[in-house]
């Protein structure tokens, strides 16, 4: 919600009318455009625009392929069903892509076809894990996500889950830009492995990676902060977020009896 909320004010922002939880229940051309009936919140109203764009989603091209014949499976949809190492109901047939259903990204795409290939050509070794790979919607400013959302990781986790959040108003590159809207948001496990992130931010995008990389080994945000990053950058939302989690671990009561023994060892030298 924090990062749909974020991205509807930028929006709003540049003028343009934001409308959730609303069903458009009749469209009719007229001599200026189309004029759109909405059924929302507040009951029905009436919208005037130039032209309307409609996002229908995908399916796939699957039929008339022989499948069945093969003994490949498909699911109510039509897309080929396959196991985490893209491997179909029918042991020597790999599928990768949009037609598996999974995430419809080139990037996802891409790393399915190395996966297949690897699995069908040597052996069936490698695996996909699509909690793992992030996603990314271009907009300005863009939203980057990978991993767990918060809920998520409550339910399977519990209340050992942390949260560590940074607005970009704390990172330098944004107050130099005047862009702050947006924000680095880090799910957390007990121990301090990201366990999911979502960013807002004009370079989302390239700033998600980093984070993907933590989450593929089960590596904790604190180890960033030890990284030395350019200066000023958008990763800095990322980095400034590392430091203060290192910080808190710095200050925990054990470290904190740690350091208090150093120094006064220290100071017998």
């Amino acid at each position: 919600p924090r990062a749909g909320i974020t991205l509807s004010a930028a929006l709003s922002a540049d003028g343009v009318r934001v409308l959730t939880s609303a069903t458009v229940i009749k469209a009719a051309r007229h001599a200026k455009g189309v004029r759109l009936d909405i059924d929302g919140h507040d009951g029905t109203s009436v919208i005037d625009v130039d032209q309307v764009l409609v996002a229908t989603g995908r399916r796939p091209c699957t039929a008339g392929l022989g499948l069945d014949t093969a003994g490949v499976r498909l699911d109510e949809r039509g897309y080929v069903v396959v196991d985490a190492k893209l491997r179909t109901s029918n042991r020597r047939v790999y599928a990768g892509g949009d037609v598996t259903g999974a995430l419809p990204f080139t990037h996802v795409a891409g790393m399915h076809g190395s996966v297949a290939a690897t699995n069908a050509v040597l052996a069936p070794v490698r695996r996909v894990d699509h909690e793992r790979i992030p996603w990314v919607t271009f907009t300005d400013p863009e939203l980057a996500h990978v991993g767990l959302t918060e809920e998520q990781a409550r339910e399977r986790h519990g209340d050992a889950v942390r949260i560590r959040l940074l607005r970009n108003e704390h990172v330098d590159r944004a107050i130099v830009e005047d862009d702050v809207d947006g924000f680095t948001h880090v799910v957390l496990d007990a121990k301090g492995r990201v366990l999911g992130a979502t960013i807002v931010a004009p370079r989302a995008g390239e700033m998600i990676a980093e984070l993907t990389s933590l989450i593929a080994r089960r590596g904790r945000l604190r180890d960033l902060a030890s990284v030395v990053h350019p200066y000023p950058a958008w990763s800095d939302g990322v980095w400034n977020a590392a430091v203060a989690e290192a910080g808190d671990a710095l200050r925990a009561p054990v470290m904190r009896r740690v350091t208090d023994a150093l120094l006064r060892l220290r100071r017998t030298w």
